[in-house]
């Protein structure tokens, strides 16, 4: 019982952490066409929530396939963890492209209450100011970990000769 303890823990903080993309892909869905000013704004929230939650479910299986001691399939989930990560940050620029660019007008759009709905800018306004301060210590506990792994394999490969 105490060997699942920790896996347990991890998807639930996996299913917490999910609420964020669901709420984006409901969010731009709800409001697909309420932005005239920039059509862009709800389809930015619907394909980042969507690949944050394809990012997080290939997350829950390199755990388990790491944890199943599963090399070659943790191996092939990470790889694809790694290109969904890749995208989603090339996603983000674009999305602060869109979002940033329109931001100097936001108080024609409130005004005018047509141009966009107000709640799903905001949203996605709100989530990349939170993605790009966030993103210097996503890289670095990602740094971490990248050297830790690489380290415990050169151990294990120094070990066996």
């Amino acid at each position: 019982m105490e060997e699942d303890f920790p896996g347990r823990w991890t998807i639930i903080i996996l299913a917490l952490v999910s609420t964020v993309p669901i709420s984006m892909v409901f969010q731009g869905s709800l409001h697909i066409h309420d932005c005239p000013m920039q059509p862009m704004v709800p389809k930015y929230l619907v394909v980042a929530g969507f690949f944050g939650l394809l990012r997080i479910l290939l997350s829950m299986c390199v755990y388990q396939s790491e944890r199943h001691e599963n090399m070659k399939t943790m191996k092939l989930f990470d790889a694809f963890a790694s290109l969904i990560t890749f995208f989603n940050l090339c996603w983000n620029i674009a999305g602060s492209v869109v979002f940033f660019s329109k931001w100097k007008i936001w108080k024609n759009v409130i005004s005018t209450n047509g141009l966009c709905h107000k709640n799903t800018y905001l949203f996605g306004f709100a989530l990349l100011i939170i993605f790009w301060i966030t993103l210097p210590c996503q890289l670095t506990v990602s740094y971490i970990n990248w050297k830790r792994n690489h380290e415990s394999s050169y151990e294990i490969e120094r070990f066996k000769v």
